[in-house]
């Protein structure tokens, strides 16, 4: 298997994706609204794991693939992912943290599905803000560590989440320098936070200060042919 794209399916898994603790079904679920990006993990699963025992379901609001297969739950299982909840319990695995290039992918799996990129304003002038919250204190180390590994400068704090009603950890990039590579360097599949990224044409401003040009960004479009049941 090319472990660089495993190691962004495992990223993937982290953020979005599931292990049913009753049987071996295997999954990855996001937005109705994220069809492209959807397509784009239906295409890496299918390259790098193979579909047998696939599915693809659609809900109001949420479009999921399901795969029953035993093979590529033991798979996962393998990397350390845990069977039913994973909420608190979620880490990376271990060969990712002994590769940087696997690291970056991971980071580009979970910034893609469970990571946030906003812009904050401060006086005149737009930040670009890349960041992750986990319920997962383990997690929440390994990922800054990751990100200090590969030369960043992350901030990482402890908070309040008053939605789920605990204890959380925030990890944020936010300095010109480390925004701007990680775009460079790492950067998205999914078409939501390039969205995200563009949105206003005054962070072109931004852009223009960090030497980010924005046609060095081929945003992909992928056509798969998913049969949604």
């Amino acid at each position: 298997m090319d472990m660089e794209k495993v190691a962004e399916i495992c990223g993937i898994h982290a953020g979005d994706g599931w292990l049913s603790s009753r049987d071996n079904e295997v999954g990855y679920a996001t937005s109705i609204h994220e069809e492209q990006y959807f397509d784009y993990v239906y295409s890496l699963y299918s390259e790098v794991l193979g579909m047998e025992g696939s599915r693809v379901t659609k809900e109001p609001n949420v479009k999921k693939l399901r795969l029953n297969s035993k093979r590529v739950a033991n798979i996962f299982m393998s990397f350390g992912f845990p069977k039913g909840p994973k909420t608190y319990t979620v880490s990376t695995p271990d060969f990712v943290l002994s590769n940087k290039k696997y690291m970056e992918r991971f980071l580009r799996g979970i910034v893609d599905t469970d990571g946030s990129v906003h812009w904050r304003r401060s006086g005149n002038t737009h930040y670009l803000t890349i960041a992750w919250n986990t319920s997962s204190e383990v997690f929440a180390s390994q990922i800054r560590d990751m990100l200090k590994n590969l030369g960043f400068k992350p901030t990482f704090y402890q908070f309040v989440n008053t939605k789920a009603n605990n204890m959380a950890w925030h990890i944020m990039l936010q300095n010109m320098s480390d925004t701007s590579r990680f775009i460079k360097e790492i950067g998205f599949r999914n078409n939501k936070k390039w969205n995200s990224f563009f949105s206003n044409p005054k962070h072109l401003q931004y852009m223009s200060r960090a030497g980010i040009e924005p046609a060095i960004f081929p945003v992909p479009r992928w056509t798969t042919s998913v049969v949604v049941l």
